[in-house]
């Protein structure tokens, strides 16, 4: 194998990386964190921005492959391929909570990029996942044979659009639902 240096400027410093830049880099709640692919494995690394001080790194080994991943306030949320979300704390690299979706290898969608929207965290996989950004509870799966989420949009209205690569195409609306609730 060979190996790779990258270098990131933390205001003005450089950091140096080995192994391949595996994404963009993502910054959160004052830290910047790089993902690296040494060999099969997939290592995150991160820096304090003010000075370029590492904090801390976590190898997930080779689970992520191919994954995306996104900032929402003091975390971080990476979708992998394979169907496995974990969210971890920007200061410490810590899980704060992680979900296998139990994907089949052969449905991954070309995206994995995950959209927030409305305090909702629309993750893509072999269907469209809903999970709450906060602790990670399930808040709706779309039924088993909508098309594999290889485009994935929600609107203002959290309507959700799925474009698969095959050709199928279909649009989810929020409808209302009338109920008592007793106290």
């Amino acid at each position: 194998t060979r190996a790779f240096a990258h270098k990131l400027f933390l205001l003005g410093q450089a950091a140096q990386c080995e192994g391949r830049l595996a994404a963009s880099p993502v910054f959160s709640g004052g830290v910047l964190c790089g993902a690296f692919y040494i060999g099969h494995d997939l290592l995150v690394k991160a820096w304090k921005v003010d000075g370029g001080e590492r904090l801390w790194e976590r190898d997930l080994g080779a689970i992520a492959s191919f994954f995306s991943w996104m900032p929402i306030d003091d975390r971080i949320v990476m979708n992998m391929a394979g169907g496995t979300v974990i969210c971890l704390k920007a200061e410490d690299g810590t899980v704060v909570w992680s979900k296998s979706m139990g994907s089949s290898s052969e449905d991954v969608p070309m995206n994995l990029e995950p959209i927030l929207r409305g305090g909702g965290l629309f993750v893509p996989a072999d269907t469209t996942y809903v999970f709450s950004p906060s602790d990670g509870t399930l808040l709706h799966r779309l039924e088993e044979h909508s098309p594999v989420p290889d485009f994935l949009r929600v609107d203002e209205r959290y309507s959700i659009y799925v474009g698969e690569v095959s050709g199928y195409v279909s649009a989810y609306g929020v409808s209302g639902h009338l109920g008592v609730i007793e106290p």
